[in-house]
């Protein structure tokens, strides 16, 4: 049987799925539970939202990556379109490609303030979600809506599950989550099919897949990479093999670019038995775990054989998914969403994972879930500072609505049909859509990802995300019997926490450390300069204050697990 440090019944997916599943691209909207979820929507739209000029509000977010269209279209056929027409509003977006949170720092001592503001705060590292709750300036959504939406669906099916925890993390309940997942949501929109059931239970983004095709072109079997030197070992198979794309050399492993440092370091950690609890339950910065500095020796081992080239380390998304989609890629490790792998228009069907990679250490790969209702990823608030307060609340109700979540998905009859269970049939002309013109499951902000699995049946096909393919790969380490799961709620730590304890420069000048010295590890010219600077950037963080930041989140982690009835222990050392 599996092991599993916990026996929580399962709540929710984790949403360290950091970018769009296919659920939620199914239902890209938000969401919003609604008493008739298996009836068509209704256009429920006033006359008056219809006939006048849409107003034009201004969005902004710090998610760089997330890429809806930048210039609203007034065409019926887009999603754009359909928003104005029946909520009477426009957005002007604003997404800064780098320091987002930055600028919504200064937008906030400067009173300019956008009319909805998205923040996904990864980590709780910039703390901008606890800022805008504390400036005073972002509605507290239950005021916002009995005041100018007072028949809003929000008031009546907003899950209580994750309203509860969002009060408990803000003090208030103030935005609206993507890609939400709980008890309370499945009691309205109830997976279609066991297929759900286990991706909600399993899947992660976060972890390694492999070319299949060429595997077989260099004679290597799946199954040997299951350890971390079958892995080198056909890596070094591959390299020398000298195979090539379109004359191209093939990539024998890619990591996630820049992101490396927290997607790639946190997946091979993981599978190398790292964790944050050590073998007496205490909490411990990652860095300290032995699985991550052997993840650091495996990638530096890696760039000294040439299997890495260090100008990955500088790479942004869109060119690791460029380097996916030429097909020259043998293996990645990192987020799997940041790739486009899984797209129908990329067809590339051949992608599998030898999750979990056993480290050389012996010791047993972990995996921490969040089966306890979470608050989300992306959250959207709304400005006090705005000029059009009861359009903005309807627009969010429509977003959020069951009505909202059908269109998320297009043009009914064009875009998708609908079957007599109502469920979602995406449509030859579907599949084409460009959701950066269209708007058709762009908005990320309002995934929900239960209602996804709802309205969707089980996949049949290999492409798309959350298709046969992209489900094998993101749940292979979780399903493995290899693999000992654990529900890592009691780690959670709400914003604001390390700030109220005074050590928030601390912390973010350690995190800038850590991640400049993790480069210089991983580059290093061998193994014992590695260990050597490793060793040296422990102590130094040590010295900055990271042990004093641990005491707090031990002090923070014990409650929370007392509270949840969750015990904490490390798995390894």
């Amino acid at each position: 049987m599996k092991k599993s440090v916990s026996s929580t019944v399962l709540s929710t997916a984790s949403i360290l799925v950091l970018v769009v599943s296919a659920l939620s691209l199914a239902g890209c909207g938000s969401k919003t539970p609604t008493p008739n979820a298996t009836q068509a929507p209704q256009n429920t739209a006033k006359a008056a939202g219809e006939t006048a000029e849409p107003v034009t509000l201004n969005w902004f977010s710090d998610v760089s990556f997330w890429n809806p269209p930048m210039t609203w279209s007034s065409d019926p056929n887009t999603f754009m379109g359909v928003i104005s027409k029946k909520t009477g509003v426009k957005f002007a977006m604003n997404i800064p490609p780098q320091d987002g949170d930055t600028k919504l720092s200064l937008m906030l001592v400067s009173g300019d303030i956008p009319d909805v503001i998205t923040v996904a705060d990864p980590g709780n590292t910039t703390n901008i979600i606890s800022k805008l709750v504390k400036s005073g300036k972002v509605w507290s959504l239950d005021e916002l809506i009995k005041k100018y939406d007072p028949n809003s669906h929000l008031l009546k099916d907003f899950p209580n599950d994750i309203k509860n925890e969002l009060i408990k993390r803000d003090g208030g309940w103030y935005a609206i989550p993507s890609h939400i997942s709980s008890d309370d949501l499945r009691k309205t929109y109830p997976p279609s099919s066991q297929y759900y059931i286990d991706r909600t239970k399993y899947q992660y983004n976060d972890t390694i897949m492999v070319n299949s095709k060429m595997l077989e072109q260099a004679g290597i079997d799946i199954n040997s990479l299951g350890t971390e030197q079958g892995l080198l070992d056909a890596l070094k198979k591959i390299k020398e093999s000298n195979l090539k794309v379109d004359g191209a050399d093939v990539i024998p492993l890619l990591l996630d670019g820049k992101n490396y440092w927290d997607t790639t370091m946190r997946s091979i950690t993981s599978q190398f038995g790292g964790m944050n609890v050590d073998e007496k339950g205490n909490y411990r910065d990652l860095i300290y775990s032995s699985g991550y500095k052997h993840a650091l020796e495996f990638i530096n081992k890696s760039v000294n054989a040439g299997f890495i080239d260090p100008s990955e380390f500088t790479m942004d998304t869109n060119a690791t998914a460029a380097a996916i989609v030429s097909g020259r890629v043998f293996a990645f490790w990192g987020n799997t969403a940041n790739t486009h792998y899984a797209d129908d228009k990329t067809n590339q069907p051949f992608w599998k994972s030898p999750a979990p990679v056993l480290s050389s250490t012996g010791a047993k790969p972990v995996m921490g879930m969040h089966y306890r209702p979470t608050v989300g990823w992306m959250q959207t608030f709304i400005s006090k500072t705005t000029k059009e307060p009861e359009k903005a609340i309807k627009w969010l109700s429509y977003m959020t609505s069951n009505e909202g979540l059908y269109d998320s998905n297009g043009i009914e009859g064009t875009n998708y049909t609908l079957d007599k269970n109502k469920m979602i049939h995406i449509t030859e002309e579907g599949a084409k859509n460009d959701s950066t013109k269209t708007g058709i499951w762009a908005y990320w902000a309002f995934a929900n990802t239960d209602w996804g699995n709802h309205v969707n049946e089980a996949p049949t096909k290999q492409l798309g995300t959350g298709g046969l393919m992209d489900t094998a790969v993101t749940t292979a380490f979780a399903r493995s019997e290899k693999t000992t799961i654990f529900e890592r709620s009691p780690l959670d730590v709400p914003p604001g926490f390390i700030q109220s304890k005074g050590l928030g420069n601390q912390e973010t000048e350690i995190k800038n450390f850590v991640q400049a010295e993790v480069a210089k590890i991983i580059t290093a010219k061998d193994l014992s300069e590695a260990d050597t600077l490793y060793n040296n950037m422990v102590k130094k963080a040590t010295s900055m204050g990271l042990d004093k930041i641990d005491a707090a989140k031990d002090e923070l982690m014990k409650k929370q697990s007392k509270e949840m009835g969750i015990p904490m222990k490390g798995i390894n050392e």
